[in-house]
């Protein structure tokens, strides 16, 4: 794995919608962290949590967000301001379509002298903030968007040099706000579950 790549899981959200924590969230029959936990194992990479500075897990390897409740731009500049030398690969908690092929063709289709590489997501015809490579040049316009109050991550992926890569399986992009997102996700994925 490349060196100078880090994992970083966003589980700092507020999950209003879903009413817990959705890195709680059983799939497979554990907690969703624990899958990323699984995961990030397979890739052989270090990896990180972004929690807020609310949230509790069992955890060594957590990077808390230093300015709060600036969404996923804030876990995002928290990692670079600990990793400052260092590329993100982030992974949101709430994404669990997201397998690991998508993560290794994300890698291998990397481009470094970019600011990242990202999916398009042809259902939404626009770049996929997740799962995403965010390079260390791209820190500047994090720190615009803080700056500033804008903190949409398309918005900011927009002012952005990206590679962009054309994802195999929309399935990928699907996530779990709600708990009927939920829901339907165990119902769709039940023989898969077992």
């Amino acid at each position: 794995m490349e060196k100078d790549l880090k994992l970083l899981f966003l589980l700092g959200g507020k999950s209003s919608r879903m009413g817990f924590d959705k890195f709680l969230l059983e799939i497979g029959g554990k907690p969703q962290w624990v899958n990323l936990s699984d995961l990030a194992k397979e890739l052989e990479i270090d990896h990180y949590f972004s929690l807020d500075s609310q949230q509790q897990l069992p955890l060594h390897n957590v990077i808390r967000d230093l300015i709060p409740d600036l969404g996923p731009i804030g876990g995002i500049y928290s990692f670079f301001n600990s990793f400052p030398d260092s590329s993100a690969l982030i992974l949101p908690t709430d994404m669990p379509g997201i397998s690991l092929q998508a993560i290794r063709n994300l890698i291998e289709n990397r481009n470094k002298n970019l600011d990242g590489t990202f999916y398009w997501d042809k259902g939404r015809n626009q770049v996929a903030a997740f799962p995403g490579i965010w390079e260390k040049s791209s820190v500047m316009a994090l720190e615009k968007a803080i700056d500033t109050g804008k903190l949409s991550l398309i918005k900011t992926l927009n002012k952005l040099k990206l590679k962009i890569i054309e994802a195999y399986d929309q399935e990928i992009f699907n996530n779990l706000n709600t708990p009927e997102d939920y829901e339907l996700f165990i119902k769709k994925n039940k023989g898969e579950e077992a």
